[in-house]
């Protein structure tokens, strides 16, 4: 049971528990592939460098931008559905980011409330990280269509977190945005854009767990207990 006044612990979830990023990358080359290489290409930079944002945000700027096509909800409702089923299975089945599942337990032992906060649909993400029997580790697990942002001022008011005790682990410039935007850390793990120095960056958890970041952060709380 996580204990007041440690810190939060909110994780994004693809890229950064997950190594599932090429599958969602393959997965919307696949829905996108009949329409030509030079859209294709589009849809792959696009994804790539826009981590973090809902697959409904991505399929209307791809059918506005790249086919002329002003997208209703009934066609952006079967992409997504389109793009749950060739995902799903695949992303529950993949590796996790070297050392996840170590510092989630490290958590959970230490009684630190952890939370997920993903771009995926809140359902679907849900279903994940049950069929991965990862439910244990988290308090709440948070995802769209509210935004990133909106997720972080919900997980901060389940036990009043204070900023400076909220720590964001991303890998996406939309991570970072959210956690500048709610004045909280951020901690990259794997982030996309390897020109921002404004953070520290770790290749994993594992990376992380070792670096004298880690004990500088979690000691004040460990040693209290």
């Amino acid at each position: 049971m996580y204990r007041s006044q440690n810190p939060l612990i909110i994780l994004d979830f693809d890229g950064v528990l997950v190594d599932s990023v090429k599958i969602k990358t393959d997965a919307f080359i696949e829905l996108y592939k009949d329409f030509g290489e030079n859209v294709v290409n589009k849809v792959r930079s696009y994804h790539l460098r826009n981590g973090g944002i809902s697959r409904y945000e991505k399929f209307r700027h791809f059918h506005k931008n790249y086919l002329g096509i002003e997208p209703n909800d009934m066609i952006l409702n079967n992409l997504s559905a389109k793009f749950s089923d060739i995902v799903a299975k695949r992303v529950i089945n993949a590796n996790e980011i070297i050392g996840a599942e170590e510092f989630l337990n490290f958590c959970l032992d230490s009684g630190f409330c952890c939370v997920v906060n993903s771009a995926t649909p809140r359902g679907e993400i849900q279903k994940i990280i049950s069929k991965k029997g990862w439910e244990k580790y988290f308090k709440k697990i948070y995802g769209s269509p509210a935004s990133k942002v909106e997720n972080i001022i919900k997980a901060m008011q389940i036990d009043n977190f204070k900023n400076i005790n909220t720590f964001f682990f991303g890998d996406s410039t939309n991570d970072l945005f959210a956690a500048d935007k709610t004045s909280i850390n951020f901690i990259g793990i794997n982030f996309s854009n390897k020109k921002n120095k404004n953070f520290s960056n770790f290749n994993n958890f594992e990376d992380f767990m070792k670096n004298s970041l880690f004990d500088d952060i979690f000691e004040q709380y460990i040693k209290n207990e």
